[in-house]
């Protein structure tokens, strides 16, 4: 999605709580996340994606970052959601990796 659509998405009064911002969702979605499934999610599920729909608190997991986004976004339209990889501070990254030590 680029930044303008982004930007128009989000100024789309019929999403959810108008009044959210980008950061108060990452912000509640960090919050949920630690308080209630962390324990729940580590380390059985470390690697997967977890969206959290930071409105009810429901959560989709998966191998597959776009299903899992797809399925919690299926579930209620407008919904406010939060992405993040279990087990780990990032959900990806861009660019190399590092190299593989020789066997």
């Amino acid at each position: 999605m680029s930044v303008a659509n982004f930007e128009s998405t989000w100024n789309n009064k019929d999403m959810g709580s108008s009044n959210s911002i980008p950061g108060d969702v990452v912000a509640r979605g960090t919050r949920i996340y630690e308080d209630r499934l962390r324990s729940e999610l580590e380390p059985r599920h470390n690697g997967k994606f977890v969206v959290i729909d930071v409105e009810t608190g429901e959560y989709e997991l998966d191998d597959d970052h776009l299903a899992a986004s797809d399925r919690a976004a299926a579930k209620r339209a407008g919904a406010l959601l939060y992405a993040t990889r279990v087990g780990s501070r990032c959900l990806g990254r861009i660019g190399g990796r590092s190299a593989r030590s020789p066997q």
